[in-house]
């Protein structure tokens, strides 16, 4: 038989920032697997599962599942999060290279010239390429 706490994966609850990401069916189904988790777990890693009130309820292949979910839920709200971080430190090195790469000279032509390349390229998009634009010509 396994011992619990020997797990390789271990459950860490979502806050209630991360649970807003979920929609309302989905926290609903996290927040009760959540609380049935947490009611057969002490008992179980402390081996009194069998004198609690409620054991004939556990259910042991129901509780990996619930583990599994709790786990797997958790794990892609967390994914989700640094998407959006990368998306924004992406966001961050496109504006970056913008400047460092703008010509040394004070020429407004072959700035502009490197404005469309970049645009061209694909490296700037054609918001940032207007914006950019506009903040040389004032």
């Amino acid at each position: 038989m396994k011992n619990y706490l020997d797990r390789n994966r271990e459950v860490i609850f979502l806050n209630k920032k991360q649970l807003v990401k979920l929609n309302h069916k989905e926290r609903q189904d996290y927040l009760s697997t959540q609380e049935r988790y947490n009611k057969f777990q002490i008992p179980l890693m402390t081996g009194m599962i069998n004198h609690i009130e409620n054991a004939h309820e556990f259910n042991r292949a129901q509780h990996k599942l619930d583990e599994s979910y709790l786990i797997e839920t958790y794990e892609e709200i967390i994914n989700k999060n640094y998407s959006k971080i990368e998306k924004e430190e992406k966001k961050e090195a496109r504006e970056e290279r913008i400047t460092v790469s703008e010509p040394s000279s004070s020429d407004l032509g072959a700035r502009l010239k490197k404005l469309r390349q970049m645009y061209k390229d694909g490296v700037l998009s054609k918001v940032e390429f207007e914006k950019a634009k506009n903040k040389l010509l004032k």
